[in-house]
């Protein structure tokens, strides 16, 4: 899905319609004022000079889809080495989309993270770390609400583990979505885990859910 969003911290663009309170942050803050712009691979980089750029990375070549896990690690090489702040997205899809288990995902994951750590020597000042879009109606390939909830709790406590040892910066992002019915406050608490939450707020059910989440957890969201 197409964000922009705001770093940890900054001013909530959607924050009227949210309600959500928005402290700034300070030292966790290292791109004041910057607010994230997705480009997918092959396409050109928003060029506005504020902006955080998002690398899309549907699939990650999972079964097929869309897109080259090289590809993405190479523009997200590129960008940092340029000096530009950048994360990296990924899609997770179910098995009915992208065929594959949850270990396939933290295998993809894991393998992006070590290029970007092993090519891009200023990864720690300039990459914002990994983005998963995850999302739990039958679009993104999964049976149930249920059965998406669990891989992505699943592959979530496995990337907190593994960008809690990255260089700098580097952090992961829970870039969620929940149909209204599909996820309780429990599951939606759940499956953010300990990420940088950014949820995407595009009906009603998820203000409910990201204002009960701040309030609950009491720290800065992103909102997409």
């Amino acid at each position: 899905m197409q964000s922009r969003a705001l770093w940890i911290g900054l001013v909530v663009v959607l924050f009227a319609l949210t309600q959500v309170p928005t402290p700034r942050a300070s030292a966790q803050d290292p791109f004041p004022d910057s607010f994230m712009r997705n480009a997918a691979p092959g396409s050109s980089p928003p060029n506005d000079g504020g902006s955080v750029l998002v690398v899309e990375g549907q699939g990650a070549g999972i079964g097929g889809c869309p897109y080259d896990l090289n590809t993405i690690a190479y523009i997200t090489i590129s960008n940092i080495n340029a000096g530009r702040p950048t994360v990296t997205e990924i899609s997770v899809q179910g098995p009915g989309n992208c065929p594959g288990t949850v270990q396939d995902w933290k295998n993809v994951v894991l393998e992006l993270v070590t290029n970007v750590e092993n090519s891009a020597p200023n990864a720690g000042t300039w990459w914002g770390g990994v983005m998963l879009d995850e999302e739990s109606e039958t679009g993104f390939g999964w049976s149930s609400p249920s059965e998406a909830a669990a891989w992505y709790e699943d592959l979530n406590a496995a990337v907190q583990t593994l960008m809690d040892n990255t260089r700098g910066i580097s952090r992961y992002y829970t870039e969620s979505f929940t149909g209204i019915g599909d996820w309780d406050i429990d599951t939606f608490q759940s499956v953010t885990r300990s990420s940088i939450a950014a949820p995407q707020i595009a009906n009603s059910n998820m203000v409910s859910l990201t204002n009960q989440l701040r309030q609950r957890t009491g720290v800065p969201v992103l909102v997409t």
